[in-house]
């Protein structure tokens, strides 16, 4: 199951997948299943596992469909900090989250070029 879609104008504008201890490539498989070019698709990890989603983005089959589906990430922490800054209010914005998620497509290419750096 998709853990959480944020809805505007009965459009899906985000689906946010929450990984704690499930596998990551389950999640943006599930991702596959909400249909739309314009939906935001977001990870929401702990800190402690970004070296395993490192690992599973560089993975041949997951690349392409992270670049074509436009998969984000952002940590547990950036959302609890979301959370506590605009509990008390009835309307959010999530355009304060977005300042926090990665790309995962431009990740691996933030990889690479600084490993560049040292050939």
């Amino acid at each position: 199951e998709i853990d959480t879609l944020w809805i505007r104008n009965e459009t899906v504008e985000y689906e946010f997948e929450v990984e704690n201890t499930t596998a990551i490539t389950e999640a943006i498989v599930r991702g596959a299943n909400i249909i739309g070019d314009k939906v935001n698709r977001v990870i929401v990890i702990p800190e402690e596992r970004k070296d395993l989603l490192y690992r599973k983005i560089a993975e041949p089959a997951l690349k392409e469909r992270i670049e074509k589906e436009n998969w984000a990430y952002v940590f547990y922490k950036d959302v609890e900090a979301f959370y506590e800054q605009f509990k008390s209010r009835k309307k959010v914005e999530v355009t304060k989250l977005e300042e926090k998620m990665k790309r995962l497509s431009q990740l691996k290419t933030d990889k690479q070029q600084t490993l560049l750096e040292y050939e």
